[in-house]
């Protein structure tokens, strides 16, 4: 997934077989920031806002396989963060930077809580 600012693009995410993404948007009433690029020959599957909303806020077996697919996309961009930022905490405190340090694993925890 390629996020752009400024005129500038930057790489927020590598996608695999039946991850997801863009549902963010659709479920705050956003438009789209981010967009995607295929490395390879794919199939994609696109689920207009019109028939997303009623799939994901009915009851039944389709909306519970979809909540769940977000789910699954939502716990596995958090375990991403978390091994990023505990990355990040290593490195503070390797170099020693007590303040960074800081700062960093307040972020990590305030993530676990977030995900709890």
């Amino acid at each position: 997934m390629i996020a752009r600012r400024d005129d500038v693009e930057r790489r927020v995410a590598i996608l695999g077989p039946g991850q997801l993404f863009g549902f963010m948007s659709m479920l705050e009433d956003l438009a789209h920031g981010v967009s995607a690029y295929a490395r390879e020959e794919a199939l994609l599957l696109e689920i207009p806002k019109a028939r997303f909303e009623p799939a994901y806020m009915q009851a039944g077996p389709v909306a519970t396989k979809l909540h769940r697919a977000l789910q699954r996309s939502l716990l596995g961009s958090l375990a991403q963060t978390n091994r990023r930022l505990t990355r990040l905490i290593s490195l503070a405190r390797s170099g020693a930077r007590a303040a960074e340090n800081a700062s960093l694993s307040a972020a990590y925890h305030g993530q676990l809580v977030a995900g709890a």
